[in-house]
C-alpha cells in the first residue's frame, strides 16, 4: 500500500513558498537600488555593476520559480488524483511495494517536462497556450542554470518578477500577488519571532519598485492598476512607510476616475479612502486631490492645510 500520499493542498503551499522566495530575491534587490539613491549622489555609473554582480541571484531565483510552478501543477494534477504523478509502470515500483507499506516519495514521479501534457490531459480548464510556451522557455532556462555554466544566459529582474506573476496568474488558488505575499510575510519566520509590524511597510517599498519596474500593460494585468492614469499617494501607505508622511508611494487611482470623483484606491493596502477636491498650493502642482482631513497634496506631497 501506498502511504502519505500528498494532498493538492501540500504541494499548492510548497509551489507558493517557493514563488515567494524567488520573489525574496527580486524584491530585495529592488529595493536596495531604490535606498541607494537617498545617500548616493549619482547612481547611475553603478547600476550596471550592481547588476552584473546580482546575475547568479537572479539566475538561482528564476530557477526557485520555475520549481514552484512545477509543484503548483503538481498540485493541480493531484486534486484529480495524485496516482497520475507516479511514472513508474507497477514492475518499476520500489523493491517490496507489493508487500510491505511504501511512502509515495518512494516512488518515481513524472518528468517535469510532461507535467503540462498531463494536467491538460487531465485536468479542466486547460493551460493556455501563452502559459505553455512561457513554462517550457522557464524549464530549459532552469536546466541551463541547473546542469551547465551558461555565459549566455542573462536574467533580468524584470524577467524574474514576471515569471513569478505569470505563473500565480496560471496556478495560483489566490490571482491576487499582494494578498498572497502579505499572507506569507505574516507567516515568515521574522513574523513568528517578533512580529508582523514590518509587513505593511516592507511590501509599501516593494510595491512601489513594482509599480516602477514594470510597463504599464503588465501592471493592468496582475494588479488592474493603470500606470497611464494620474497616480496618486496612497494616505495609508505612506503612513506605513513614514508616520511623518514625507514618503510617496504613487500606488494609487481615483475610482472612478472622473474629475468629480473623492475615493482613492490602493492596490497594494487595496484600502478605498475619502479624498478632498481643493487645489493644491504649490506653485508647479495642478492637483485638486487632498488626503481628507489632513490637507496633503496627494500628487506632490505639499501640506497645504
Amino acid at each position: 500500500m501506498i502511504t502519505d500520499i500528498p494532498t493538492p493542498a501540500d504541494f499548492q503551499s510548497i509551489g507558493v513558498q517557493l514563488l515567494n522566495s524567488a520573489w525574496d530575491t527580486a524584491a530585495s534587490l529592488l529595493i536596495d537600488v531604490d535606498e541607494a539613491d537617498h545617500y548616493i549622489d549619482d547612481t547611475n555609473e553603478l547600476i550596471d555593476a550592481f547588476w552584473n554582480a546580482a546575475r547568479l541571484q537572479l539566475s538561482t531565483a528564476l530557477s526557485i520559480a520555475q520549481q514552484g510552478s512545477e509543484f503548483l501543477l503538481k498540485g493541480r494534477i493531484a486534486s484529480v488524483s495524485p496516482f497520475l504523478l507516479l511514472a513508474a509502470v507497477p514492475r518499476e515500483g520500489p523493491a517490496g511495494c507489493a508487500g510491505t507499506d511504501k511512502p509515495f516519495s518512494d516512488f518515481r514521479t513524472i518528468d517535469a517536462q510532461d507535467l503540462i501534457k498531463v494536467h491538460n490531459t487531465c485536468c479542466s480548464p486547460r493551460l493556455p497556450d501563452s502559459f505553455v510556451t512561457e513554462f517550457e522557455d522557464l524549464r530549459k532556462k532552469r536546466n541551463s542554470i541547473m546542469h551547465s555554466i551558461d555565459k549566455s544566459l542573462s536574467i533580468h529582474v524584470s524577467d524574474l518578477v514576471v515569471a513569478v506573476l505569470s505563473i500565480n496568474e496560471a496556478l495560483g488558488n489566490e490571482k491576487n500577488w499582494v494578498r498572497t505575499r502579505r499572507t506569507y510575510m505574516n507567516d515568515a519566520p521574522q513574523s513568528q519571532m517578533h512580529s508582523s509590524d514590518w509587513v505593511d511597510p516592507r511590501l509599501v517599498l516593494e510595491f512601489m519598485s513594482i509599480r516602477n519596474l514594470l510597463k504599464p500593460a503588465e501592471l493592468k494585468r496582475f494588479f488592474a492598476f493603470d500606470k497611464n492614469q494620474q497616480n496618486y499617494i496612497c494616505p495609508n501607505c505612506a503612513y506605513s512607510v513614514d508616520p511623518d508622511s514625507e514618503y510617496k508611494p504613487l500606488t494609487a487611482l481615483l475610482k472612478p476616475n472622473t474629475p468629480e470623483s473623492t475615493e482613492l484606491w490602493c492596490f497594494v493596502c487595496e484600502e478605498t479612502n475619502e479624498v478632498e477636491r481643493k487645489n493644491c498650493t504649490e506653485e508647479d502642482c495642478k492637483s485638486n486631490v487632498l488626503s481628507h482631513g489632513q490637507g496633503r497634496c496627494l500628487t506632490c506631497g505639499t501640506d497645504v492645510s
